[in-house]
């Protein structure tokens, strides 16, 4: 094992225990300690990013953009940690929407290495965003989801996050198709991340807008969301 590899796994390690001292510990309670602790996790998350890339050699515009996708994503969680709601909300949820711009992007070179004459986007995954969009809209119906006049930006952030997943499963499923070495662990580590992701985000919303806010609300935004950052730092050491 070489040292980046080793640095590689001693921050995924880091980031493992440091989460749940984040939400639990009665350390990182009061003041500003919450949002330094969100900060450091962030931080966390961007150093695996960038370890993988080292430790696998992985210079390729996917592990680029995954690294600035994670960076954008530090930029959300610093604003949304500083507050819910106002300009600092609007910053987070533009900082979050980049992000996954560049997340999906990724997948899209991705895509595009493993298969040089596939189209942009292909008929399943058109069908398959209409599909999520139609469920998203019917959910937040049902759910009585009340944005006021942040509605225009939720509405733009959801379309992104949503082509982020459904990049990422095809992503996941052309990796499968392929066979290559570590498409095991690489499929696990980009289904489940792009999943998680979305999963933290919908319960955030039924948090600020369907009055569902309590502890265990937040806990499970933010273990899922974390979760789904580092499942997705780790997968550039993997898919190369």
């Amino acid at each position: 094992m070489n040292f980046w590899t080793a640095a590689f796994l001693f921050a995924l390690l880091a980031e493992i225990i440091l989460v749940p001292c984040y939400l639990f510990a009665p350390f990182f309670k009061g003041g500003r300690r919450p949002l330094v602790a969100k900060c450091v996790c962030a931080a966390l998350f961007i150093l695996i990013g960038v370890f993988a890339m080292i430790a696998s050699s992985n210079y390729r515009a996917f592990a680029y953009l995954m690294l600035g996708g994670l960076f954008f994503s530090s930029f959300g969680d610093y604003f949304l940690g500083v507050a819910m709601k106002g300009k600092n909300f609007i910053f987070g949820v533009l900082s979050f929407t980049v992000a996954h711009l560049l997340y999906s992007l990724a997948f899209v070179s991705a895509l595009a290495a493993e298969n040089p004459a596939r189209p942009f986007v292909n008929r399943n995954e058109m069908v398959s965003f209409v599909v999520l969009l139609a469920l998203l809209a019917v959910s937040s119906f049902v759910l009585k989801l009340d944005m006021g006049k942040l509605t225009g930006l939720i509405f733009i952030y959801a379309c992104v996050i949503l082509a982020m997943l459904v990049k990422a499963i095809s992503l996941a499923k052309t990796l499968y198709e392929a066979g290559d070495s570590y498409w095991p662990v690489a499929t696990l580590l980009l289904g489940s991340g792009a999943v998680l992701f979305v999963v933290s985000d919908a319960v955030l919303s039924l948090t600020l807008f369907a009055g569902k806010n309590s502890r265990k609300m937040t806990v499970l935004n933010l273990s899922t969301y974390f979760g789904a950052q580092t499942l997705l730092a780790a997968s550039i050491y993997f898919i190369r």
